[in-house]
């Protein structure tokens, strides 16, 4: 049956070609038999040696594969890492003991911790409850030899699934995916990380996709446009042939952009920064010629761990983060981390709305000793190895950032006086704007700062009073509202006369027919995912500011998201 279906996009490309559905092979636990505790223990752990060699296998295998390596390799590392939690096995060894089978014992403690992770708000953690039926799996089939068998495939695809896990994702030859589709995983799991670091077309969360994709049916996918399409008629394949080539060619044409400077066609110059979440995706946007760091999201240096990260851990990655972009800035964000985030080793109290919670500076703030001092100490010991920028994000009042600026300075004079830095460190000192309140007192902090960044994602959800990650109501969370407009262009009018300079680091810097408009303004850097850099460095090159700034007196005059499309794209 002729169908189109939609989804989200996780990366974007055109692809064409059959579908093959991906299933996992259902464990069968109803015929298990149950030995004594002590043989059941020893049968765990002779399962769990076994996959921590498979998992070895595989991180040597990523060997061979050309491209990004490394993310890959992480990834897999985390896998070996949380193999080890003593909490997980110690749960599964309890069941045991009560007389439950290691196969049957092991899945219900792997259900405890990925249902807990799954309660969370916050979508990032959610995604690790990903890993744990990962590793529950790869471990349940050394205990049943069910399911060791892996899907190879024989032609180039389109490959379909509920979900696939990353172990999976990486055992398959990754020449033959046209494109990947997934009815159940999020942006943020591995699998999802795994297919922008490939750069795979990739769509998730398509209801019902067995109910329209069939085994080898032709399908053409979209995924731009989160839009695919069943049965395609000749004239669509035709086309969709053509956007491939299309694509190709652009990508292509993109190159030459690497080594280029982001400068408009009027001469005046722009940074286009990456948004970064660890170390290998640093490499990756060297590789595409980014200009910097506009956003490390150093929150993630706690995710996955079973303890606090000391300072001179935090200070290793820092240092390597600020001193591979030299001498481009890195601009690391303090943890971002609130009730939604819910790391062991803090024990954050349950909040009813932790998006207007103790969150961002506000919770740094509230636990100085375990959290801000240790991480401005690691900050600044990493400041002479580069060009370093500082940034505090959700930050609501002038009295914050003072409190944030005078620990910058307790923990500035302790190193120098342990010896730890040998002179006062050069850095710079910002903001995030995501609360709109701060947004209307920027004149009063301009003495206190470097610059600001706009985080336009969380700033349209509190803007618009929109929960993006609520499909009811995520139509609202809309760029082209035109008060998001008229609210950016306030912060420019703020800041044009003064010495403070503007970045914005939210997903509208990748939005093309939006990047003269935030040019207009005096947005001098524009942080996008690596896999954008590119073609938002071209839109750069190509665009003059002087034009764009009457483009933009229109723009301002826009009374619905819909007149404000049809001015950009016209």
């Amino acid at each position: 049956m002729k169908q189109v279906l939609f989804g989200k996009t996780c990366f974007p490309g055109i692809a064409i070609g059959p579908a093959v559905w991906f299933r996992s092979t259902q464990i069968n636990l109803e015929n298990i038999k149950t030995e004594t505790p002590a043989i059941e223990i020893q049968k765990l752990e002779i399962a769990f040696q076994k996959t921590e060699s498979s998992l070895k296998i595989l991180i040597e295998s990523q060997q061979s594969d050309s491209k990004d390596i490394s993310i890959s390799k992480d990834i897999l590392e985390a896998h070996l890492m949380m193999l080890g939690d003593p909490e997980w096995k110690g749960q599964t060894l309890e069941f045991i003991q009560q007389g439950k089978s290691a196969a049957v014992s092991l899945k219900e403690s792997s259900q405890i911790f990925k249902s807990m992770l799954e309660s969370l708000d916050d979508e990032y953690l959610k995604a690790r409850a990903h890993d744990i039926e990962d590793l529950s799996y790869q471990v349940l089939t050394h205990l049943t030899g069910q399911g060791l068998d892996k899907l190879k495939l024989t032609e180039p695809c389109i490959l379909v699934a509920k979900g696939l896990l990353p172990s999976e994702f990486l055992s398959l030859d990754k020449k033959k995916l046209l494109g990947l589709i997934f009815e159940n995983s999020s942006n943020t799991s591995h699998t999802a990380i795994l297919a922008k670091t490939f750069e795979i077309p990739c769509i998730v969360g398509v209801h019902n996709l067995s109910d329209f994709i069939f085994e080898k049916n032709l399908i053409i996918m979209d995924a731009l446009k989160a839009q695919i399409q069943t049965e395609p008629s000749l004239e669509a394949q035709n086309l969709a042939l053509k956007e491939l080539e299309s694509q190709k060619e652009e990508s292509k044409n993109l190159e030459i952009f690497i080594s280029k400077k982001s400068i408009s066609q009027d001469h005046i110059s722009f940074e286009v920064a990456s948004n970064l979440s660890c170390i290998d995706d640093m490499k990756l946007a060297i590789q595409k010629g980014t200009e910097g760091c506009g956003l490390f999201r150093s929150e993630f240096l706690l995710l996955d761990q079973k303890s606090m990260p000391s300072e001179e851990e935090q200070f290793q990655t820092y240092k390597t983060l600020v001193q591979s972009l030299a001498p481009s800035k890195a601009v690391i964000r303090l943890f971002d981390i609130g009730g939604d985030k819910q790391l062991p080793f803090l024990q954050l109290p349950k909040e009813e709305n932790p998006f207007l919670g103790l969150r961002g500076l506000r919770l740094s703030l509230s636990q100085p000793d375990i959290l801000l001092k240790p991480q401005l100490r690691a900050l600044l010991r990493s400041a002479p190895y580069g060009k370093l920028a500082i940034m505090a994000p959700m930050v609501t009042t002038l009295g914050e950032v003072q409190d944030f600026k005078m620990a910058l300075k307790t923990c500035e004079n302790e190193l120098l006086s342990e010896g730890l830095l040998s002179t006062p460190p050069s850095y710079e000192v910002g903001i995030m704007v995501e609360v709109p309140a701060i947004a209307l007192i920027l004149n009063d902090l301009i003495p206190h700062l470097n610059f600001v960044s706009v985080g336009t994602n969380d700033l349209i959800q509190y803007l618009c009073a929109t929960d993006r990650m609520n499909s009811t109501v995520s139509h609202l969370h809309d760029a082209y509202h035109p008060a998001v407009l008229r609210f950016l262009y306030l912060i420019s009018n703020e800041l044009k006369n003064s010495t403070v300079w503007m970045g914005l680091c939210g997903e509208l810097a990748a939005q093309n027919d939006y990047v003269p408009l935030l040019m207009a303004m005096g947005f001098k850097e524009l942080s996008v995912s690596p896999g954008s850099l590119l073609k938002t460095r071209a839109k750069v090159c190509g665009t003059s500011v002087e034009a764009s700034q009457k483009i933009l007196q229109l723009a301002l005059k826009a009374k619905s998201s819909a007149e404000l499309k049809n001015l950009l794209q016209n």
